[in-house]
């Protein structure tokens, strides 16, 4: 994308600062590169529409202006900068970074400079290159034509006669051979439950349509929606490999987590490294029956707010909110909530109840010979449980629990919880 220049000259000083300041991170590995390859093919032909032969063009270009290193900024003979996977000089450099830092990432990563990418070929000034792209016919040729075009118009590079004709011939011969090549049937990504917006505490079971007997893997990729960004974090998907004998995959929910996702599988041949991609299906998932585990973090007072922090034990979602002061009446008429046994032996029960925030501690009660005596003051009121030891195997017990509150000298009870039966072991 560098200006038409009879020279291109960077002296081995420049050469020396720029190795310092930019590291060739994206050519760390080939199969690093590999995986941004599959990465920046999957996001042309996904998000941006174009067909396998289009996308197999701009590769073919991306490869000779920045060798896949999105990291990579150097500077021309006017001193202007280039930077990132298509080489971005001077001002439509400077246009990539104030649109990254909008969307809040950074400008030397993919996902901001693929954004950016998609937002320039929707203007005005690049438009006609994306409408020719995706009018390309799907084909070896259309792969050449694709780059050819894409080079000469869109890269502009120094002696783009010849460096078009010549990336031509490498989407067709180099990439088209890697990425368009049929020998793959198309299949078809569906989930399996009619409702895509799925509970947390659900599965989903994601199926899919053989590409026949040359693919002998499947890599089921899932990618969640950057709610800051809007993009699909497919740099941090969920990866699936899959045997070429296995046509579904059922995930827990829970492993995602909350929120809007994007799927696609992929078929390979590992040996040809042909490949086919599916469609894209979406999906949500939901914690729609919140369980909340309470933590008082500051004890209200009649004349001052408390504090509690709540934490959904299955998506994790947490919230902090004040505790309302209260008066004597108010927690007098109180009543200690689901009483139950955790944990039951042979000669011992462990109890456990909800926390009341207002109370100082708890007194746990058991009926001995008919009649009901305390057995345990409980003095901290973050504390729920109480293992009572010492009992009969096989025998009923009965318990309950009140909270209490010492304010001013004197002790106030709350109402007593329901009496709880249990059993030994």
């Amino acid at each position: 994308m560098k200006k038409a220049l009879t020279k291109v000259l960077l002296t081995a000083f420049t050469l020396v600062i720029l190795a310092a300041i930019v590291p060739l991170s994206a050519n760390a590995s080939s199969s690093n590169k590999n995986e941004l390859k599959t990465e920046i093919f999957s996001y042309l032909t996904d998000e941006m529409n174009l067909n396998s032969a289009a996308a197999c063009g701009v590769m073919a270009n991306i490869d000779e202006e920045s060798d896949f290193n999105p990291r990579l900024v150097i500077t021309d003979t006017n001193g202007l900068l280039s930077g990132g996977l298509c080489q971005w000089n001077g001002g439509r450099f400077s246009r990539l970074r104030a649109h990254c830092k909008q969307k809040g990432i950074s400008y030397l990563s993919v996902e901001g400079q693929l954004s950016y990418l998609k937002k320039e070929l929707s203007s005005k000034a690049y438009g006609y290159i994306y409408d020719y792209l995706k009018d390309v016919p799907d084909t070896a040729q259309g792969a050449y034509d694709a780059a050819h075009y894409w080079c000469y118009y869109f890269e502009v590079p120094g002696n783009r006669y010849s460096k078009s004709i010549s990336r031509g011939n490498a989407a067709k011969n180099k990439y088209w051979k890697a990425y368009g090549n049929k020998k793959l049937s198309e299949l078809t990504l569906s989930i399996a439950e009619k409702d895509t917006s799925i509970d947390i505490d659900d599965s989903l079971k994601f199926k899919w349509t053989s590409a026949g007997k040359d693919a002998d893997r499947y890599v089921l990729r899932i990618a969640k929606k950057n709610e800051k960004t809007g993009n699909w974090s497919w740099n941090k998907a969920k990866v699936y490999v899959l045997s070429g004998e296995s046509l579904s995959k059922k995930i827990k929910a829970e492993k995602l987590t909350t929120g809007d996702y994007k799927a696609y599988v992929r078929a390979e041949n590992s040996a040809t490294d042909i490949n086919k991609k599916s469609n894209s299906v979406y999906f949500t998932v939901n914690c729609e029956t919140h369980e909340f585990k309470e933590t008082v973090t500051k004890q209200p007072t009649s004349v001052e707010k408390g504090r509690r922090t709540l934490i959904c034990t299955q998506c994790g979602e947490k919230t902090k909110e004040a505790v309302a002061t209260f008066t004597i009446k108010d927690f007098t008429a109180k009543k200690i909530a689901k009483l139950k046994a955790s944990k039951t032996g042979e000669n011992f029960v462990k109890l456990k109840w909800k926390q009341l925030s207002w109370a100082t501690g708890y007194y746990v009660y058991m009926k001995k010979d008919g009649e009901w005596t305390r057995i345990k003051t409980v003095k901290d009121f973050e504390q729920v449980t109480h293992t009572v030891k010492g009992l009969k195997s096989g025998k009923k017990y009965k318990f309950y629990v009140q909270g209490y509150y010492k304010h001013g000298g004197k002790t106030y009870r709350t109402q007593k919880s329901d009496v709880f039966t249990v059993r030994t072991k």
